[in-house]
C-alpha cells in the first residue's frame, strides 16, 4: 500500500514539475494524440490555501474551461479551494468552494448572459440555504444544482430488482456470496452503456452481473443546473446462496 501512495505521488510530482499537456476526450478521458482531444489539462504546484497543485483545463483551442485546486489524501486527489468554470462560449459558468472534499462555502452561478441563476451555501457538504433566478433575472423556485442518477422507484426498487433478477448457479456453495462491481454510463435519457467489470469473479458471474446491468429499465439521469448529464455510476451486484 506504501508503495502505491508513493508511486501515486511521484506521478502528480513529476506531472506538476513537467507541466505537460495531458490530452483528454470530450468524456475528460486522457488520450495520447491532440488530434483526439476536446480538451487539454495542466496540473502545476500551488500553496493556495490546503491544496497542493491546481489543475487548469482547456478547451483545445486554448480558452481556459475549469481552474481547480487539489490535495492529495490517501493517494488520491481531494478538492480543496474555489473551482471555477466556463461556458464552451467562454462566459464564467459557476464557482464552487471545497473543503477537504466537501462542498463548503458557496456556489454561485450565472446565466450566459451574465445574469445570475443561482447562489447557495453549502457547510460540510450540507446544503444550508440559497436562491435560484431564470434567465430574465426573476426569482423561481429553489432546487438542487445536482441530482444524481437514479434507478426508478430508488435503491429499494433497484435491490428488488436485482434479487429477483440474479442467478445463483446450483453449483455455488450454500452460504456464501459472490460480489461483482460495475461501472458504466448513465446517458442524458437514462440509457445504460459503456459497461465494465471493476471488480470481477469467475467469468460466468461476470457475463451475467453486464448482462443482468445491461437489460435494466432506464435509469432517471442526473441532473446539473436542472439539466440531464452523462454520468458514470459505480454498482455491485451479490449473487447470494
Amino acid at each position: 500500500m506504501k508503495n502505491t501512495v508513493l508511486a501515486l505521488l511521484l506521478l502528480f510530482t513529476a506531472i506538476l514539475s513537467a507541466q505537460e499537456k495531458i490530452y483528454m476526450n470530450e468524456k475528460y478521458e486522457v488520450v495520447t494524440s491532440p488530434a483526439e482531444a476536446t480538451f487539454y489539462k495542466i496540473e502545476e504546484k500551488t500553496d493556495e490555501g490546503d491544496a497542493e497543485f491546481r489543475r487548469l483545463t482547456y478547451k483545445i483551442n486554448g480558452d481556459l474551461s475549469a481552474e481547480q485546486y487539489l490535495s492529495i489524501k490517501d493517494g488520491k486527489p481531494v478538492n480543496e479551494g474555489r473551482h471555477k468554470f466556463w461556458y464552451k462560449t467562454g462566459e464564467p459558468w459557476y464557482k464552487i468552494d471545497y473543503k477537504n472534499g466537501d462542498r463548503h462555502g458557496e456556489l454561485v452561478a450565472w446565466w450566459p448572459n451574465g445574469n445570475k441563476k443561482r447562489h447557495d451555501f453549502f457547510k460540510k457538504d450540507k446544503f444550508k440555504s440559497g436562491t435560484v433566478w431564470n434567465e430574465e433575472g426573476e426569482k423561481i423556485e429553489h432546487f438542487p444544482y445536482w441530482v444524481s442518477a437514479s434507478y426508478p422507484g430508488g435503491n429499494d426498487a433497484l435491490q428488488e430488482y436485482l434479487k429477483n433478477t440474479l442467478p445463483v448457479p446450483e453449483k455455488q456453495k450454500k452460504g456464501t456470496t459472490v460480489k461483482v462491481l460495475l461501472i458504466f454510463t448513465i446517458n442524458e435519457e437514462g440509457i445504460i452503456s459503456e459497461v465494465q467489470v471493476v471488480e470481477g469473479a469467475p467469468r460466468w458471474y461476470n457475463a451475467v452481473a453486464v448482462q443482468v446491468l445491461s437489460n435494466m429499465p432506464r435509469w432517471e439521469p442526473a441532473q446539473r443546473f436542472g439539466e440531464p448529464v452523462s454520468t458514470r455510476f459505480k454498482l455491485p451486484m451479490s449473487f447470494v446462496k
